[in-house]
């Protein structure tokens, strides 16, 4: 725990993984779960998964009534980008605009996480017209970091004879289903395979070469 995995490699029937301060483990199975380094790490073992990173900002509304109302998602067309909202306790209506506020280089020492006034303004604008009189008014925001996957769904998969499996391209929603991609990570770590409900979030489904990223995202990924 607390080490930094700095680079994978296949070695006989296992893989290597090294650490940035310890010898390297030599193991019989790698679960590759991390984030925007998944693709890099992917890489060094021959699976090619295209991701791109970024850095997401959702804003909080401080009114009382954001509280009340249900989650909602709005736009995701050509013209708007998709706008999601929940209520949460006592900071009240959590909104984001699914704009991403920079590119990420994971690997760059780039901490810098602070909010744009004007993705704000934007979000406060377009609550204000989706919700009129509503009190649209930013009272916070947060800077997070995102993962986008080829077509915007899980990749969740095993390769090279099962020594390497992985979940990545979670844009966004990894933290929601958690329980489950740990689940289904542990049983191909077993080499259990996964059920039918999840089969179609294998590599299979791209037929050959992953495509990129899209640069935005719609209802109904």
């Amino acid at each position: 725990m607390g080490r930094r995995v700095v680079g994978l490699s296949v070695r006989g029937d296992g893989v290597r993984v090294d650490l940035d301060t310890e010898s390297p483990l030599l193991v019989d199975r790698v679960v590759v779960a991390t984030g925007p380094w998944a693709g890099r790490l992917l890489r060094e073992v021959g699976v090619e998964v295209p991701l791109r990173p970024v850095l997401q900002q959702v804003s909080y509304l401080g009114c009382a009534a954001g509280e009340l109302l249900p989650c909602l998602v709005d736009g995701g067309d050509l013209d708007d980008a998709m706008l999601y909202a929940l209520p949460t306790p006592g900071r009240g209506l959590k909104v984001g605009l699914e704009v991403p506020l920079r590119e990420l280089d994971p690997d760059a020492d780039d901490r810098d996480r602070s909010p744009s006034a004007d993705l704000e303004a934007l979000t406060s604008r377009r609550v204000s017209r989706i919700l009129p009189g509503l009190d649209a008014a930013v009272t916070g925001s947060e800077v997070c970091t995102w993962t986008y996957g080829p077509d915007g769904r899980f990749v969740i998969d095993s390769a090279l004879d099962g020594r390497v499996v992985f979940a990545c391209g979670d844009s966004g929603e990894g933290f929601k289903f958690a329980p489950l991609v740990g689940e289904a990570l542990a049983d191909l770590a077993e080499g259990l395979g996964v059920g039918p409900d999840l089969a179609e979030f294998s590599m299979r489904r791209f037929g050959g070469t992953p495509p990129a990223p899209p640069s935005r995202m719609h209802i109904g990924r």
